[in-house]
């Protein structure tokens, strides 16, 4: 099968720093028909490498940040890593890696040419002590090493220079202990999860906004109750109408009212970029959070249409509020029924294992931005089609985070 019939799954995982603030991605892949990146051989892990970093390219993938890529023994030892650009690439050391004098070598090769070399799963012990010294950065999987043992472990660590990232991050309980353990870095998805806290309320403003929000995807929303919505909202209006301007130069005529501009973009359209601006308000969380929102809207829309469902307005709908409990720190349960959101939505929202059509288009959308190709398959959907839904998407939420911030 040629390299055009045979295309790369690929997905990415944000890394942020201690202040919540993306420093780079990782990149999950795997070339379509092998089982794991980890099981492909060199000639695969180069192509899905030279696929996704130079056909797809490094803006698209991860914008301004670096892309943390894994590379195997034999990759490393190929030669042909110095194709990619040192300054936009992190590559990881698989832990399975044998520290033999040839890897070492042309480690130390790689460093001195400016690469940044990280360790993966790091655990210590005779096959990856030798590496250390070859490190920037030391990724420890928080899953498989004990609390109680990593103090002694970054103690055995301080005499190198290293920087210390915190992968498998799932709470901001685990996010907390290690920011107090001084590590440099997190992984996961910790931040795209509600921070509960007992008893806490929606304020005023905020219930206010996620109303509007719900309104805003209503299925009987009207060109003048839209219309009212953002007339009531002075800094919505000023910045709809700025966002419109940037995005879409190529408009007829001088857009210099809401009403010209639902006449030109349509009611879901702005609906929908109504819906980003005011979700972006929501300024003590990560930009990320509204970033993945993004994502997730635009691939469940992208996905429900290769399905050939017909409402596909209503899928990025529930992409879009598939972050409303983190943004708010509200469990789903309790904020839902604050809102008046159709019976299906409210559904896909509260109960992820339901079979209706919203839920397993969501579904398939969490498990591809995870890697988890084998799972979103599982949901019906072409990995064919979600490959490139999900690139479609990524890049669609990159132009509009842009066109926000004009």
């Amino acid at each position: 099968m040629s390299d055009v019939s045979c295309p790369v799954y690929l997905a990415r995982q944000p890394i942020v720093d201690g202040r919540k603030e993306v420093i780079g991605y990782e990149l999950l892949y795997r070339r379509a028909f092998a089982p794991s990146a980890g099981e492909m051989s060199l000639a695969e892990e180069a192509r899905s490498l030279a696929s996704a970093l130079v056909e797809i390219g490094l803006n698209e993938l991860v914008g301004k940040h670096r892309a943390f890529v894994n590379v195997s023994e034999s990759l490393i030892l190929s030669h042909t890593l110095d194709a990619f650009p040192r300054s936009r690439v992190v590559l990881e050391v698989l832990e399975h890696v044998r520290p033999t004098l040839e890897v070492q070598a042309e480690l130390g090769r790689l460093r001195s040419l400016g690469y940044t070399i990280a360790l993966d799963d790091f655990i210590w012990n005779d096959l990856t002590e030798p590496l250390i010294p070859y490190a920037d950065l030391i990724k420890i999987d928080i899953s498989q090493v004990p609390f109680e043992e990593i103090p002694a472990l970054k103690t055995m660590l301080r005499e190198y220079p290293v920087k210390l990232l915190a992968e498998r991050v799932e709470t901001h309980e685990e996010f907390e202990r290690f920011c107090d353990l001084d590590f440099d870095f997190f992984q996961g998805y910790f931040f795209a999860k509600p921070q509960i806290v007992e008893g806490r309320a929606l304020t005023v403003n905020h219930l206010a906004l996620v109303r509007l929000l719900s309104r805003l995807h209503s299925d009987d929303l009207t060109l003048d109750e839209l219309e009212g919505i953002i007339a009531s909202e002075v800094q919505l209006n000023v910045r709809l109408l700025k966002f419109i301007k940037s995005a879409y130069m190529g408009l007829p005529s001088k857009v210099d009212s809401i009403r010209k501009a639902l006449l030109f973009v349509g009611i879901k359209t702005l609906a929908a970029i109504a819906t980003l601006l005011m979700m972006s308000q929501f300024t003590n969380k990560p930009d990320e959070l509204v970033f993945i929102a993004m994502v997730r809207a635009k691939m469940c829309e992208r996905l429900a249409s290769s399905l050939g469902e017909q409402d596909t307005d209503r899928h990025f709908t529930v992409g879009m509020l598939s972050t409303l409990d983190a943004l708010m720190d509200m469990p789903m349960a309790e904020l839902l029924p604050q809102l008046p959101l159709s019976e299906d939505i409210n559904e896909a929202l509260l109960k992820p294992d339901c079979d209706n059509s919203l839920a397993k288009v969501l579904r398939a959308v969490r498990a591809y931005e995870e890697g988890d190709f084998d799972t979103a398959s599982s949901e019906g959907v072409s990995l064919a089609h979600a490959n490139v839904a999900y690139r479609q998407a990524v890049a669609w939420a990159g132009q509009t985070r842009m066109a926000l911030a004009a």
